[in-house]
Formats: structure tokens, sequence, C-alpha cells
């Protein structure tokens, strides 16, 4: 991996790990929290390619269930996590126009994978569909977030020079 590649991946780990830290709002009742970690799940899957992203993307959610202490949803994370970049990033990459509505589209794809892998984590807990139901308020109010603000984060940083430069170089490297 190039160094340019590899510095942009541990940014995205990182920006996923912080984000999800930083604002944590309790939701179901199977321990779950709203987070804002999924704009970077989505926007490492968009700059850093499918696979990449979804690994960087798993890594750093997985993380921060480790240094929260929700441990129990660790494993499910890096699964749930990996499979929504990757949902996301491999419909991106077939769209060469990234308009803002292909965007909410990819994102909304990669983000229905995130809801139901957490309403099928909220149902082995619970052992009870209105359980597993009522979780699904917290996923759906993150997933929503997370679609509009990458969609938006990812525009504004496309329309950037100085990182349409550095994407452009860490390209000419491959």
């Amino acid at each position: 991996m190039k160094a340019n590649k590899l510095s942009l991946s541990a940014l995205f780990c990182a920006l996923t790990l912080i984000s999800t830290m930083v604002l944590r709002i309790p939701s179901g009742l199977t321990g779950g929290y709203i987070n804002l970690g999924d704009i970077f799940v989505l926007l490492s899957s968009y700059f850093l390619g499918p696979l990449n992203g979804a690994v960087v993307a798993a890594l750093g959610s997985c993380f921060a269930d480790i240094f929260t202490k929700h441990t129990i949803f660790a494993l499910p994370t890096l699964i749930i996590k990996f499979f929504t970049a990757l949902t996301a990033g491999l419909i991106f990459k077939k769209w060469h126009r990234k308009k803002f509505a292909r965007l909410v589209i990819c994102a909304t794809l990669g983000e229905c994978v995130m809801v139901f892998g957490y309403f099928l984590v909220d149902l082995m807990l619970s052992r009870s569909l209105t359980t597993a139901l009522i979780g699904t308020y917290g996923s759906f109010i993150q997933a929503i977030f997370a679609i509009i603000v990458s969609a938006i984060f990812y525009k504004a940083l496309m329309e950037d020079k100085k990182v349409l430069r550095y994407l452009k170089n860490s390209r000419k490297k491959r």
C-alpha cells in the first residue's frame, strides 16, 4: 500500500473511531447507541474504495465499541460496518458521475445493511421481536443523518482544489 493511501486509511479509521465515541445517545433496550461514526463509514468507502474503505470503517467502529466498553457489540459492529461500507462503496464505484442523488442512493443502500444488521443483533440479544423493532428507531435516525451529512461532506470535499490534487496524486502512484 502506498504512503498516501495508508495515511488516508489511518485518518479515516481515526475519524470513524472518534466520531463514534464523541456523541453517543443510548437507543433501544439492548445497550446500543446513536453516533456520528457512519458519516465516516460511508466517506471511507468513497475515498478509499469499497474493500479498503470497508476494512477501515469496520476497524474504527469496532475499536470504538471496545474503547467505550460496549464489547458485546464489537464483533457484530465489525461485520455490520464492513458490509455497510462495502455495499455503499461498490455501488459508488460503479457510477462515474457522482451526483448528489446518487450519493444519497449509495449511502441509503449501505445504511439499510446497518439497520438490518443491528436489528438482527438486537433480536439475538433480546430474543424479542418487539425489543428489536424498538431498537431500530435509533438505527434509522443514525442512518438518515449519516446519509445526508456524508453526501454533503463528499460534495464539499470534492470542490476543494487541495483535496482533488491529493486524490489525483495518490491515484497516479498506484
